[in-house]
């Protein structure tokens, strides 16, 4: 493959992983706005990313969504899948943490909105995209639970969402989570999938992404994300408008995150819905493509952009360094400075 396309091809995928995570977002909160307004399905939104718990109070995951109904003991854990790898041995390996995961979901017993914190029965939904919705239903309902390699104690089934255009919504844009499945999940909401797919408008979503800052979901952004939230969400807060350069402590940065972009769960400054270490790599990756211009005993010299349309500029650079770091003689290099690392480390001890 010749240079140029290898770039072309790591720009692509770097954009993808942009707009996957950004309607992975979108669709938590679409649910959320979902079950508020069909108010006939009696089900309310317990939580994204609530520690769900066995009878032994040991900590099984945080499912990306989980909703329950007022009227009875009945819950929906739904785990949401971005992207699947495109590898088939990759995929594989991918489907075997899903299904750990999923598998500690079935075993659920606190975290629900009970005073006892646990309900009598549930439904699991495994989430994915829709361009990976046929390879996961033939790995996970063919190839292993039709032949009983796979079971779970509770109902098991898999949805796609997908973006879409509609001309009955004002933007034009939609998210539909569609189930194929027929309503497998039963109750009011297995119903309601039998004639009927979840429709989430694209425009009443982002007034709650813009209003309420409902940004990150659980799992770690792609740095081109976390660069455009850092820059123009958090930034601004502690910099003015006439500032090209700011310099910032990661302890202050991390504060911020917790008053602006408070976790989902509390919606208190306690925690934020961005990780310590996500901020680390990701100012480490901006010092090499140039944004960040120094960093001293974990303070930060930050250049500021004006624009959103340096966007290209910052994927091509980010594109550039993928493919540096790809190349042999850049793990070689890595491997060695590994080493000294770990010597000196253990000099020093």
């Amino acid at each position: 493959m010749k240079k140029t396309d290898e770039l072309n091809t790591c720009i692509e995928q770097i954009k993808t992983d942009y707009d996957r995570y950004h309607y992975s977002v979108f669709v938590t909160i679409g649910f959320r706005e979902f079950v508020n307004k069909k108010k006939e399905l009696n089900l309310i939104f317990v939580s994204a990313e609530r520690k769900m718990k066995d009878k032994d109070g040991d900590n099984l995951g945080e499912p990306d969504i989980i909703l329950q109904y007022k009227d009875n003991l009945d819950g929906i854990i739904i785990e949401f899948k971005v992207s699947s790898p495109i590898n088939p041995s990759i995929f594989l390996r991918s489907i075997e943490e899903d299904i750990d995961q999923l598998k500690k979901y079935d075993k659920i017993t606190l975290g629900w909105d009970t005073p006892s914190g646990a309900i009598k029965n549930y439904a699991i939904v495994f989430l994915v995209h829709h361009e990976d919705y046929k390879k996961v239903k033939t790995e996970l309902i063919e190839n292993r639970i039709a032949k009983k390699k796979l079971m779970f104690n509770h109902i098991f089934s898999v949805w796609e969402w997908t973006p879409e255009i509609s001309t009955k919504y004002a933007h034009g844009d939609i998210i539909i989570v569609r189930d194929y499945e027929n309503g497998k999940i039963g109750n009011r909401l297995g119903n309601y999938l039998q004639n009927n797919d979840i429709i989430f408008d694209y425009n009443e979503i982002e007034k709650q992404y813009d209003e309420k800052k409902l940004l990150f979901i659980r799992r770690e952004p792609p740095t081109l994300y976390l660069i455009e939230q850092l820059i123009f969400v958090l930034l601004p807060y502690i910099s003015s408008p006439f500032e090209d350069i700011v310099t910032v402590k990661l302890t202050d940065l991390i504060s911020l995150a917790n008053q602006y972009l408070p976790s989902w769960i509390s919606e208190c400054t306690q925690e934020s819905q961005i990780k310590r270490e996500w901020f680390k790599k990701c100012l480490n990756v901006m010092k090499e493509i140039n944004i960040v211009k120094k960093i001293e005993n974990e303070e930060y010299t930050i250049v500021l952009p004006k624009k959103r349309d340096l966007r290209q500029e910052i994927i091509k650079k980010l594109a550039k360094m993928k493919l540096e770091k790809n190349k042999p003689e850049y793990r070689k290099r890595q491997v060695e400075k590994d080493k000294k690392a770990k010597i000196l480390d253990d000099f020093q001890r």
